[in-house]
């Protein structure tokens, strides 16, 4: 559809940049970085040079590509990106500056700045609850991130209080189904695995893969995500030969999906070293370099949405 109308209407015909900007969307939602920066760049260059830069496609277009920024590890040039669109709009009410401000809090939280994380997030909640309501998709978003920020400050039953109600809120208003849903019990599973609480982490993971699976296929960054964190709550079990299983797998499909240099790729990396030194320290688990396993020896880490 798209070579279609970029030939009969032009490349910046409405139509053509609404078609190329459904395109990029879909591409960012299904996990295909490169595919995705490739169209959104492009789409970006198109409507900086015809519309004004303060334009709300310019800007939304903009905060994609700083979502993707995040999604592909490269969270100071996220940080930086939003940071530019909240100063453009300068309406701290509007929805653009607010979904900027609650990215601009996950990159943060990626980076491991927590406080200001929280920061981020506290103020962004308030104003969503004002003009959005309690319930709203976009409010239940920036609550379950705040959690996260609690889980990552140790504040574990503020966090599990909090990822309990919002998972009964997605159950009751999306379902069981839903993506959104998932990943409230995908994080509320890491903190039980910070806790030691195996078994109901792993009964969270064991819930919610087939339906990511069912959703997003199986080969999906996030369905990765719960795998790689099955496989850290195995570890946990001391089940060494599953964990191993598991981390080669999404080790493999990390490489290919997010290239080898992405954080979630190496921390897969390096527990999997972790894992195969528990069942022989010798032992040379495949697709592992001999610096890894000497390097990383004590990190098993758990992913969560921030």
């Amino acid at each position: 559809m798209f070579q279609i109308q970029d030939k009969l209407l032009g490349r910046n015909h409405p139509n053509t940049l609404e078609t190329l900007k459904s395109l990029a969307v879909t591409c960012l939602f299904y996990g295909k970085y490169v595919q995705a920066e490739e169209l959104h760049q492009t789409l970006y260059a198109i409507e900086e040079k015809i519309l004004d830069p303060h334009h709300p496609k310019v800007l939304i277009t903009k905060n994609n590509i700083g979502v993707l920024c995040i999604h592909q590890g490269k969270y100071t040039q996220a940080k930086a990106i939003f940071q530019d669109i909240i100063q453009l709009k300068g309406e701290p009410l509007h929805t653009i500056t607010l979904r900027s401000r609650n990215h601009l809090g996950m990159a943060h939280c990626k980076l491991g700045e927590y406080d200001t994380a929280q920061n981020i997030y506290m103020d962004v909640l308030e104003k969503r609850v004002t003009t959005l309501g309690a319930t709203h998709s976009d409010t239940l978003t920036t609550r379950n991130n705040l959690a996260v920020v609690y889980m990552h400050q140790g504040k574990y039953a503020l966090a599990e209080k909090m990822f309990l109600d919002i998972i009964e809120t997605r159950l009751n208003i999306l379902g069981e189904n839903h993506k959104d849903t998932v990943t409230s019990k995908k994080d509320l599973a890491v903190l039980y695995e910070k806790q030691g609480r195996y078994n109901q982490a792993e009964e969270l993971l064991q819930n919610v893969l087939p339906i990511n699976e069912k959703i997003l296929g199986s080969d999906h960054p996030d369905t990765l995500t719960i795998k790689h964190n099955l496989a850290v709550v195995y570890q946990g079990q001391q089940k060494f030969a599953n964990a191993v299983q598991l981390y080669e797998d999404v080790l493999a499909k990390r490489r290919i999906m997010l290239g080898p240099d992405h954080p979630d790729t190496i921390v897969t990396g390096h527990n999997l070293a972790t894992a195969c030194q528990h069942i022989d320290p010798l032992l040379m688990c495949d697709h592992m370099q001999p610096a890894n396993v000497l390097e990383f020896t004590d990190l098993t880490e758990t992913s969560s949405t921030c």
